[in-house]
């Protein structure tokens, strides 16, 4: 089977769309911050308080992963969940999946549990960080497949993340988040990672990231916000 391919669409509207999506609400006084302001500056202007991740939010929209919306004709919709499923979508990689290496991009493109793995370990760490830890797991282990850390102790994919030249700030969280996520794509979608979200809602991958150590509704939406990306910039 051939390999297939994110294509990178760097299209500022894109671009502006996500930005105008996001944004970031102070737990202690409760001001919202547009991506911009979070951008400049991760101190709220009003009470002073740090912004982290966690205080990252998602306006969403009403949508399905390869269902009709408003507008749409069904030659479109056919064509949108033709490379949904090849996993051949665009999406802005400058803004969304920064790398520190560019090996470490390709293999966010071309394969969906790569760029999975990544997404559900971001969280406290710089984004060029995160999407680079999936190609250096690969190339401490030589594989980079959900069974291998479903399967592996908690134990032997700590001493795996203490190896790599990068890691997520909670290294003793990172295990078990990859560990639930490799066990869901094992029991759940046979070992696919792309069956995660192919056909699904948004509110039902969602729910199912949600269900994972570590990924609560801010992470979630944030990703669930990268898959309606690939979606769109499809069409």
């Amino acid at each position: 089977m051939g390999k297939t391919t994110i294509e990178i669409n760097t299209s500022p509207q894109r671009g502006n769309r996500l930005a105008n999506r996001v944004y970031f609400v102070c737990s202690s006084c409760g001001k919202e911050h547009s991506m911009e302001e979070f951008q400049k500056t991760r101190f709220c202007d009003n009470c002073g308080k740090f912004l982290s991740v966690s205080d990252k939010r998602i306006r969403q929209e009403n949508s399905e992963f390869g269902g009709k919306k408003d507008g749409t004709s069904e030659s479109e919709i056919d064509l949108r969940v033709k490379k949904l499923l090849a996993f051949g979508q665009s999406i802005d990689s400058g803004d969304l999946v920064p790398v520190l290496v560019r090996e470490a991009a390709d293999l966010i493109k071309t394969d969906p549990f790569a760029f999975i793995l990544a997404a559900v370990l971001d969280r406290g760490t710089k984004t060029e960080i995160i999407w680079t830890i999936p190609y250096y797991i690969k190339k401490q282990i030589g594989s980079l497949v959900p069974g291998l850390f479903a399967y592996a102790s908690l134990d032997e994919l700590r001493q795996l993340i203490q190896r790599l030249p990068v890691k997520p700030r909670y290294v003793n969280d990172a295990p078990k988040t990859m560990k639930e996520l490799s066990q869901i794509i094992m029991k759940e979608f046979d070992g696919e990672a792309k069956k995660l979200w192919e056909n699904k809602t948004s509110s039902t991958v969602k729910a199912t990231l949600e269900r994972i150590y570590g990924v609560g509704p801010g992470i979630a939406s944030m990703i669930v916000l990268l898959l309606e990306e690939m979606v769109q910039g499809s069409i």
